[in-house]
């Protein structure tokens, strides 16, 4: 053990509830060594150790977890202990607690049309135990005190108390940003202050009115005590530049009504510092208030002619964030997409990111080079980061900026197939994604993939082609694909030449590469991997497998328990149609970790078995119960089978109460599967069968759609698409209602 005493490691065991400290979104459980490897003078061990602990605290960053209040006094004696490797990043990670747990405190409750981030009731009263323990020291490195200082700020049920120990710690401070950051964490604390408010506006009031380092910070912790919103750092940049300026508390007032103007005010200001302010704060509002964007669309798309080159890029990026209600100033965008009118690369880079999230196609030709670019500025795909940190991911990408353009596929397919097969594995998905829906959404790519494997061109793509066709292709062709095909174990990743024999029989149905690979399985199918590769061929090839059923039986039936049953039950059903043997096997999966599988399955087999439905439909509807209350997770498992419910059922009065219960649970689009997006698009189906059966989510559905403020993430590149997706969800379940009314009516 690396630093850890007996005494401590005991600690570990007898203080916290380890049934608690597991993977919200699956079913890994973490045990005390967790907290050890805290301790561990291996840096890597230490790091991996946070970020699992993070995972069962935070999760995606949108709940806080029961394990959060278990481990929190350990995290807080390791940020102190000088011991410990990664100090400052575990303060930040209770930070990131704390601010999640204190968004919820204002949130509405879900079905109210508002999701919420979910907070374990213990948190609250662990977080104000242990903050007090958090105050800087003088001993601790500069990067721990700034960390502990901000986090300090979030102290919400401290506030009293730590408002002078904040003044007192700051009047010592050495260091300016650690300075700066214990004046903003007062300002947080005086917005909650009762004894203490008014001496923490007048300190910060003074050293807002002081000419010192610390007047920008004063601003910010103002504004951070008297608007109610996180920092808008763009307004507190305006005040510590301009002398002239209305003093800030008295200039914002509340909510969206007092931004908005002062906004206005920024954008049409002369100098290019203030433009800049006008625009961040533009752009911060956007992503809150819907009410915001008809008002500062005409103030922000003026700024893309702006003489600096910064402000006309970010203006256009806000443009992009805005998308289609944007398209009122498309010709505006479209004036800076050529090195001859603009000769900024980032400003044109986001002009043609703007076009693409608009819709319009005089993106096409700059977008052709950027594939032929690396270095454009778009990333391949979308990949967000830390959602607590404002503005983050990588929103201007391929994927998205891409797939719209079906009608331009035949112009963009060469250029994307020669950047997939330069590059890495890992980002091939996202840019075979484009492929797929460009198929989808009405481009016929498959002739012209096949011409490019006729002629034997370098960027013939077997994937590409999978995407894009399924079933019965050519003597030539197939033979041509049979060459591609590794035939001994399925590929790990795609391959633009390769293809395993499972991608084979899907492509062209033609089963013989699986027959063989199944042939050489029994004869040596050593090792729990080999294993359950037969399982999973037995399960594709199904009634060609049944040579081997015997086989099966004995390998896995005839002695001790070998593999997961449900895979043996699914294959065996999948050969045999023989629903009696499967319940058979299926009871040796009673315990919880297999209970969604082998729902899974008995959904399937009652499909065919309808006498089957009488038991498995309420165990169905029991799972869904019990998976989608906040903090029993598994909504990804509750989807799955609220899915196969109405599958298997058609019964909206039974496939609706799940679906709503989910609606309320899940969670903003942009964030882990299933997003909020998932249910009402079943949901949907489910109301134009019977509009009755979503008669108790209506009036959530009208809040979500009605709401001003947006009831997702806000200051985020992605809120408002985020958002309006959501509300296009809402609207579709309301017009499938109604629609079907009308019909009823006009039957009647």
């Amino acid at each position: 053990m690396d630093d850890v005493s007996p005494e401590r490691t005991a600690r570990f065991h007898r203080e916290v509830d380890w049934s608690k400290v597991l993977d919200p979104y699956g079913i890994r459980r973490y045990g005390w060594h967790v907290l050890e490897d805290l301790w561990a003078s291996d840096r890597h061990r230490a790091e991996q150790a946070l970020k699992d602990l993070r995972t069962a605290c935070l999760g995606d960053g949108s709940a806080v977890w029961p394990a959060a209040a278990e481990v929190l006094p350990f995290l807080v004696e390791a940020a102190n202990d000088p011991a410990v490797k990664n100090r400052a990043a575990i303060v930040r990670m209770i930070d990131a607690i704390a601010v999640t747990g204190n968004t919820a405190a204002g949130a509405a409750p879900a079905g109210e049309g508002r999701w919420y981030p979910h907070v374990d009731p213990a948190w609250r009263a662990a977080w104000d135990r242990a903050a007090p323990l958090l105050v800087p020291s003088p001993r601790d490195p500069a990067d721990v005190r700034a960390a502990k200082a901000a986090a300090l700020g979030e102290a919400a049920g401290r506030a009293d108390d730590l408002v002078a120990v904040l003044r007192e710690r700051c009047a010592r401070e050495p260091d300016g940003t650690v300075a700066g950051l214990l004046v903003e964490s007062v300002g947080k604390l005086a917005r909650h202050a009762v004894r203490r408010r008014d001496e923490a506006l007048t300190w910060l009031r003074t050293l807002r009115d002081e000419e010192d380092d610390l007047r920008d910070s004063a601003v910010s912790g103002l504004e951070l005590a008297l608007t109610g919103h996180e920092p808008g750092s763009a307004a507190s940049n305006v005040f510590a530049t301009e002398t002239e300026a209305v003093p800030l508390d008295r200039e914002l007032g509340a909510a969206v009504l007092g931004r908005v103007p002062f906004a206005h005010m920024l954008l049409a200001r002369g100098r290019t510092s203030q433009r800049d302010v006008g625009l961040r704060l533009a752009a911060s509002l956007m992503s809150r208030w819907r009410s915001a964007v008809p008002d500062l669309l005409p103030g922000v798309a003026r700024r893309v002619d702006d003489s600096g080159s910064e402000n006309r890029a970010l203006a256009l990026r806000i443009l992009a964030m805005c998308g289609p209600a944007a398209r009122p100033f498309a010709d505006r965008v479209a004036a800076h997409i050529t090195e001859a009118d603009e000769p900024d690369a980032v400003a044109r880079c986001h002009a043609v990111w703007a076009l693409s999230r608009m819709g319009d196609d005089r993106c096409v030709t700059p977008l052709a080079r950027v594939l032929t670019q690396p270095g454009s500025g778009f990333h391949v795909e979308y990949r967000y980061h830390d959602r607590s940190v404002p503005w983050s991911g990588h929103e201007i990408n391929l994927v998205d900026a891409l797939a719209p353009f079906s009608a331009h596929a035949e112009t963009f397919l060469e250029p994307l197939l020669a950047r997939i097969h330069n590059a890495l594995p890992d980002w091939r998905y996202g840019m075979y994604g484009i492929i797929r829906d460009w198929q989808r959404d009405g481009a016929d790519l498959v002739p012209h993939l096949l011409d490019l494997l006729d002629r034997g061109d370098p960027l013939a793509d077997v994937s590409a082609l999978r995407r894009v066709h399924q079933g019965v292709v050519s003597e030539r062709h197939r033979e041509l694909l049979r060459e591609k095909v590794v035939p001994t174990l399925p590929l790990r990743h795609e391959y633009p030449d390769r293809l395993d024999a499972f991608d084979f029989k899907a492509l062209t149905g033609d089963d013989g590469p699986l027959r063989a690979l199944l042939a050489s399985l029994t004869r040596s199918a050593d090792g729990e991997a080999s294993r359950a590769l037969l399982l999973r061929v037995c399960g594709a090839l199904g009634p060609a497998a049944a040579p081997v059923v015997g086989h099966l039986r004995e390998t896995f039936l005839a002695g001790p328990r070998s593999g997961d049953p449900v895979s043996v039950a699914r294959a065996l059903w999948r050969i045999t149609g023989d629903p009696d043997e499967v319940q058979l096997v299926l009871r040796r999966a009673a315990a919880d970790c297999f209970t969604f599988q082998r729902l899974l399955l008995l959904a399937e087999i009652a499909e065919t078995h309808p006498s089957l439905a009488e038991t498995v439909v309420p165990k169905l509807r029991d799972f869904c119960a019990r998976k989608t209350s906040p903090f029993r997770s598994g909504t990804r498992e509750a989807m799955q089978i609220a899915r196969a419910l109405w599958t298997l059922t058609g019964d909206p009065q039974q496939a609706a109460p799940p679906l709503i219960e989910l609606f309320g649970t899940c969670r903003p689009p942009g964030f882990v599967y299933p997003s909020v997006l998932e249910p009402l698009a079943l949901l949907a189906e489910v109301a134009a069968a019977d509009p009755e059966s979503v008669a108790p989510a209506i009036p959530a559905l009208r809040a979500l759609i009605d709401a001003d403020e947006r009831p997702i993430m806000h200051d985020q590149w992605r809120s408002v698409r985020d958002d309006e997706a959501q509300i296009a969800a809402a609207r579709a379940v309301l017009d499938a209602v109604q629609k079907t009314g009308r019909q009823a009516e006009s039957a009647s």
